[in-house]
């Protein structure tokens, strides 16, 4: 009992500190309101809610929070975690091909951040701004990737969608095809002759308003490495 105050008390001084707090009282049922310039709140919705992903500079997950790396969670080890398991199941439904989804009720999958950026679903009819997410699993260039890397998951959280590059054709001028010579040649309309020519595309090269392109193994914007977390 001891422990319970001393933790309110601290409770309540750190969220004095971090929300600017004008009063704190505590309601007859427990629920503990603060009033910020004003207006009354329950602490509850003041804090961050469980489920809720945020950037983090540090290797460590502070306590409350977990890092985003696709660990399979178990309330009935860990009690804290109940929630969170609770709130990812419900959102995973029956669909076992979810990235959330574990047969035991008491257990969840995080999502997986890791080396990826997260991105806003698009669920809506048009799919205007998440085209990938209603492509069939057998395009391969645009796949949502569920547990254990399956595909056909469709627009759902958590779905991962791999590295791609927009389809395009890279034009030529018809006249790199026309050369002049003799020996066989097929007359072309150029005035010249016209051969079988392979052309193949070569290293990018600045166009001399920038750098060299770099290239790489993925198609990628510059970035920064942080740790996503998930709150319990």
């Amino acid at each position: 009992m001891k422990q319970i105050a001393w933790i309110l008390i601290i409770l309540l001084t750190v969220t004095t500190v971090l929300f600017a707090v004008d009063a704190l009282t505590i309601q007859p049922d427990g629920t503990i309101m603060v009033r910020v310039h004003g207006r009354e709140r329950s602490l509850d919705s003041a804090l961050p809610p469980v489920g809720s992903i945020q950037a983090y500079a540090l290797s460590a997950a502070p306590e409350g929070w977990l890092i985003c790396n696709g660990d399979l969670i178990d309330k009935s080890i860990n009690t804290d975690h109940a929630m969170l398991v609770d709130l990812l199941r419900a959102e995973a439904g029956s669909n076992t091909n979810h990235p959330y989804y574990h047969p035991d009720p008491d257990k969840a999958y995080l999502p997986d951040l890791l080396g990826r950026f997260a991105r806003g679903l698009d669920t809506t009819a048009a799919q205007d701004r998440d085209p990938g997410a209603t492509l069939p699993a057998s395009n391969i260039d645009d796949r949502r990737l569920g547990r254990d890397g399956a595909t056909e998951v469709g627009a759902v959280l958590g779905s991962v969608q791999e590295d791609a590059f927009q389809g395009h054709w890279h034009a030529q001028s018809p006249l790199a095809m026309y050369i002049s010579g003799s020996g066989g040649e097929v007359a072309g309309s150029y005035g010249g002759y016209r051969r079988n020519v392979s052309t193949n595309v070569r290293d990018p090269i600045s166009d001399g308003t920038g750098i060299t392109p770099r290239t790489s193994t993925e198609t990628r914007p510059a970035n920064v490495a942080v740790n996503y977390l998930i709150k319990y």
